[in-house]
């Protein structure tokens, strides 16, 4: 019997605890916050935060995995935080042939999240 299961991976967005900093104290500048405060609202481990690549490298890497487990894995759906990275991802999962690679847009406030998705299988 062939079961397949769905994933959903919200990844890591940050390359570095560095980058995980910047970008904190860059959107509470935004905010008209403490210029130099990194603190944020949200919290979490290291592993959970940054990735070295980043989003796009964590995201290529799924893929890649996904293909190797094709066999047990049906839908696969991520977060894509950065618009950027869609393009070089969708491009992976056009150049393996995969399928129904379909893109989401969520809106909540002045944030936009796509999320990517595709099928291994029929």
């Amino acid at each position: 019997m062939n079961i397949s299961t769905p994933s959903f991976v919200i990844p890591p967005f940050y390359k570095s605890r560095d980058d995980y900093r910047q970008t904190v104290i860059k959107k509470n500048q935004k905010l008209h916050q403490e210029t130099e405060s990194s603190k944020t609202n949200f919290q979490g481990l290291s592993n959970e935060l940054w990735y070295p690549g980043g989003e796009k490298k964590f995201i290529s890497n799924m893929i890649y995995e996904s293909i190797e487990l094709k066999d047990q894995l049906g839908l696969c759906t991520v977060l894509v935080s950065n618009k950027e990275n869609l393009k070089p991802l969708k491009a992976i999962l056009e150049y393996h042939k995969l399928i129904d690679i379909k893109v989401t847009q969520m809106n909540q406030g002045n944030k936009i999240n796509r999320i990517l998705s595709w099928r291994l299988n029929k």
